[in-house]
């Protein structure tokens, strides 16, 4: 047997180590060795927040939110007419949003659109309200989607980007399309019921999305008209231009992010 103290080896029957002496007992061994400590395993690092300007990005979403939901119920384009007389003003106006309804104001409300053949004009205001519904609903569903990731569930950041970005695209593309399209759409219905359009030499809500005019009406009356974009339509814009900067911010933060790697 081995001696407890100095290790040495005894043969069997020995009563002292015959090396230092200290009395030997039968069946003992050398003391185990301390076991060795385990290296500390690391706590599991934080999760990382899925855009750096977390707070800004929040806000930015938020009101993307609160503006687009301002494009779906408020008028995108209206008109005003006004007949100054001697000092009298004969006002009217109107105005339509793209989820339908046209809505006039002071005096008598000038016809709409629909007072021709309106089938482009539809076409085009339906093509617009589907952008606009499809990129909402988008970014209803990102938004969602990070609210959970933010309470600790396992949903992969790139799919939250695609859906924001898909947003973008569809939520900026409304309001650009419909300023680009409307004048035209105008115009062209006014060729398919009157097989002919006559320039009238100035700007008109049919060759112009914005613009004013002033003309004499006759009778010592002057006619002064301004028409363009409502605040249906610039409340769509800027929701795109919210969720552009919200990407403008994620880009920027994943190229720092690369710098320092």
């Amino acid at each position: 047997m081995n001696c407890t103290r100095c290790g040495n080896w005894n043969a069997d029957g020995e009563a002292t180590c015959r090396f230092c002496g200290t009395a030997l007992t039968a069946g003992a061994a050398m003391p185990a060795a301390p076991p060795t400590p385990l290296a500390a395993v690391p706590p599991p690092p934080p999760r990382q927040a899925l855009f750096q300007h977390d707070l800004l990005v929040r806000i930015l979403l938020v009101a993307a939110v609160v503006l687009t939901i301002g494009g779906l119920l408020f008028p995108w384009w209206g008109q005003e007419n006004d007949v100054v007389n001697g000092g009298r003003h004969q006002r009217s106006s109107y105005s339509f949003g793209i989820m339908g309804g046209y809505f006039g104001g002071g005096g008598s409300s000038v016809s709409g659109p629909s007072f021709y053949n309106s089938g482009n004009v539809d076409s085009l205001i339906t093509a617009v309200s589907l952008l606009l519904v499809i990129g909402f609903l988008s970014l209803l569903t990102g938004c969602y989607l990070i609210r959970k990731r933010r309470k600790g569930e396992t949903i992969g950041r790139g799919v939250v980007r695609w859906l924001i970005l898909l947003a973008l695209v569809l939520i900026l593309l409304a309001p650009v399309a419909f300023a680009v399209g409307y004048s035209g759409a105008r115009k062209q219905d006014i060729l398919d019921s009157q097989g002919s359009f006559t320039d009238p030499g100035h700007p008109t809500p049919d060759t112009a999305f914005l613009g004013s005019w002033t003309e004499s009406a006759g009778g010592g009356s002057t006619l002064f008209q301004r028409w363009g974009p409502d605040i249906g339509w610039v409340s769509a814009l800027l929701a795109g231009l919210s969720l552009l900067l919200v990407m403008f911010l994620d880009a920027k933060s994943r190229g720092e992010e690369q710098i320092v790697r």
